[in-house]
């Protein structure tokens, strides 16, 4: 076990090492906070968060014994037989002075409730497809992981009864391909769900954790007055103010709404039209999976003399500041960097520019393979309509 500092940034991606008993402690922690949220009043019982324990590093593995805080993962919490649709009901539990807390010691029952609800939602393996059809069906909040060079596969879950964590994998730590959390762990924790005696109940909202929000139908963030269809959602009470929704714009354009116009070449005809605009390199992926997304129309030819928007075209890759090395490949011929961008219009044609020496066009799918020599260069990118992008980026040497 070692510091933040030790792991970096991957330490967010799972970076850091952990044990099976760990994971089902922290699952089992938020359980009992978020069973118990009603039944303290919204305040919380420190107690109902375990640290992990950690086990000697001398110690051999029969000689680890289980330790006595540990064994809420072996029993059910106070007042668990009394539980009911918010996962405890009745009176109010007895409080031991000292234990109480007005906020979280570390997780918030609102941000709980909100991680365990979009668990809930994620598409199980494939012999549980379609689960919410079925009268058995029981909900769990999971989650599955795989380590690197697939040593380890991992799937966690919990319900307001239960915690069920499943690793598979060698003992001496050897990968196999096919060890993948979603295919070799997480059918175990569905057995194992089924085969025990859970009523399926969930836990309600903590209410007093949450706040309503008017948000964004199409964005997600708080809903403003260009916004054309709105929802209300429950965000966290104590946490950050999201941002307001940003990606409606207006802009005139003609009765079909093939072209856009600007105040210098504007006829009588136009009309004011409402579109939803996310960023370019957002818009490639985003209008697959959603066919009623419409671009921003070109500008009219009439404007063709207009100042252009940058916003039309985009670099993907590389990134500005990139650091890239351009290997050989098994024949030990020198192989070439693939660079790409998107471009809002999907016949627009884009011109590649690599240190004021010309490359070549693009239309639709705008890729180019170069071979630059090691150093730093600068990539410039035009389109027909005028819209120029560029970056920076620099090529390492063979050494």
């Amino acid at each position: 076990h070692f510091s933040p500092e030790h792991y970096g940034l991957p330490l967010v991606l799972g970076g850091a090492e952990v044990k099976l008993w760990d994971i089902c402690g922290a699952y089992a922690s938020m359980g009992r906070v978020l069973s118990h949220a009603y039944l303290y009043d919204h305040q919380y019982d420190k107690t109902d968060v375990h640290p992990p324990f950690l086990f000697k590093q001398e110690a051999s593995r029969s000689a680890a014994k289980i330790p006595p805080n540990a064994r809420h993962l072996q029993r059910e919490s106070k007042g668990a037989k009394e539980q009911g649709r918010n996962g405890l009901k009745g009176g109010k539990a007895e409080r031991q002075n000292g234990n109480m807390l007005e906020e979280a010691p570390v997780w918030d029952a609102g941000a709980i409730w909100l991680t365990f609800e979009a668990m809930s939602t994620l598409r199980r393996p494939d012999q549980e497809g379609q689960w919410e059809t079925f009268n058995s069906s029981r909900p769990i909040a999971w989650k599955t992981g795989t380590s690197f060079g697939f040593r380890d596969a991992w799937a966690v879950g919990v319900t307001p009864k239960y915690t069920i964590g499943v690793w598979v994998g060698n003992a001496d730590g050897e990968g196999r391909p096919g060890v993948i959390g979603l295919h070799a762990a997480a059918p175990i924790m569905f057995d194992a769900l089924r085969m025990l005696d859970d009523d399926g109940s969930w836990w309600s909202p903590p209410y007093d954790a949450l706040t309503p929000k008017l948000v964004c139908s199409e964005s997600g963030w708080l809903a403003t007055s260009s916004c054309m269809s709105t929802d209300t959602a429950f965000i966290i009470k104590e946490g950050q103010t999201p941002a307001s929704c940003s990606y409606h714009v207006q802009a005139y354009t003609d009765a079909t709404q093939q072209y856009q116009y600007n105040p210098t070449c504007m006829p009588a005809s136009a009309a004011l039209t409402d579109f939803f605009i996310v960023p370019t390199l957002a818009e490639t992926y985003y209008k697959r999976y959603n066919p009623s997304y419409r671009s921003m129309p070109p500008l009219h030819p009439d404007c063709a003399s207009a100042e252009q928007s940058n916003d039309n075209l985009a670099i993907i890759y590389p990134r500005p500041g990139s650091k890239i090395y351009v290997p050989f490949e098994w024949d030990k011929k020198k192989s070439r960097a693939v660079f790409s961008a998107v471009h809002r219009s999907d016949t627009a044609l884009v011109y590649w520019t690599l240190d004021k020496h010309y490359l070549g066009k693009t239309k639709e799918f705008h890729q180019i393979e170069i071979d630059p020599k090691p150093g730093k260069h600068q990539l410039v990118l035009q389109d027909e309509y005028g819209s120029m992008v560029s970056t920076t980026f620099e090529v390492l040497s063979e050494k």
